[in-house]
């Protein structure tokens, strides 16, 4: 995996710890979950798995993205 694709996990996940609004994390967590489904789509392009990948839910990172998005329009 590239230096740059570490630094920008390690970025989203810094925000997402600093940040305490509810609508700057659902932001980051869509982020993040998109991220997720990128480098899952190009590791499998290539053939190889990664065990650390396939334990992060990518589904899972974007629905509750989603609902939290939700909840702040509903607001």
């Amino acid at each position: 995996m590239p230096n740059t694709t570490k630094f920008q996990i390690l970025l989203l996940l810094y925000l997402a710890e600093s940040t305490r609004s509810l609508a700057s994390n659902a932001v980051v967590i869509i982020a993040f979950g998109g991220l997720m489904h990128i480098l899952k789509k190009r590791i499998n392009l290539k053939g190889r798995t990664h065990r650390w990948l396939d334990l992060v839910n990518v589904d899972f990172l974007l629905r509750i993205g989603a609902y939290m998005t939700v909840l702040i329009t509903k607001a």
